[in-house]
């Protein structure tokens, strides 16, 4: 009985392995290469931006605007997704542009104003902590633009 019950815990132990939490950060600029995660493209439209996103690898995302530009140590929105807590900025809008339910999306418009392009940011996650998450990451659209 004590072989049979020290060889399940040590299988039990073996198997823990396969439940590793993979996760990590990525800050997606024209110098980062992101095409294992979606393709950016921006293009100036009169007093707009418009940036297109296409092979999009997450589920879920959103728009964040801040009244202010932030470094990028704080562009990792997660605290502010899973709890609605973001102490480097304050928040302006916070929209959903992306979810589970249109995850087929393969392109994704949208329209960023030039004056607001420095303090938005496109963050794609998952809306709540799972086991194994991936990568989850910010565009940060001022990087895509020409300082004026």
């Amino acid at each position: 009985m004590k072989k049979s019950l020290f060889f399940f815990i040590f299988i039990m132990l073996l198997s823990c392995s396969g439940w590793a939490i993979f996760s990590q950060f990525v800050r997606v600029t024209p110098k980062v290469k992101s095409d294992h995660l979606l393709k950016v493209r921006v293009e100036e439209q009169g007093d707009n931006y418009l940036i297109t996103l296409s092979e999009i690898k997450k589920s879920n995302g959103w728009q964040i605007e801040l009244d202010k530009s932030v470094t990028p140590d704080h562009q990792n929105f997660r605290e502010l997704i899973w709890s609605d807590h973001y102490p480097y900025a304050k928040v302006v809008k916070k929209s959903e542009i992306l979810t589970s339910e249109k995850g087929s999306t393969k392109v994704l418009k949208i329209k960023v104003s030039k004056t607001k392009v420095k303090s938005t940011y496109l963050y794609f996650d998952y809306p709540t902590m799972i086991m194994d998450g991936g990568f989850y990451f910010t565009v940060d659209l001022s990087s895509f633009v020409k300082p004026e």
